[in-house]
């Protein structure tokens, strides 16, 4: 599943996952 389909960006300068839609707390849930 693309990290796009799961809300997410990736930062690949910062190496760093930032939540689109909802709440980093929640997309971190979601990835586990």
């Amino acid at each position: 599943i693309p990290l796009e389909a799961l809300g997410l960006e990736i930062d690949l300068k910062n190496q760093t996952l930032k939540a689109l839609p909802i709440s980093p707390t929640e997309t971190y849930l979601t990835i586990l």
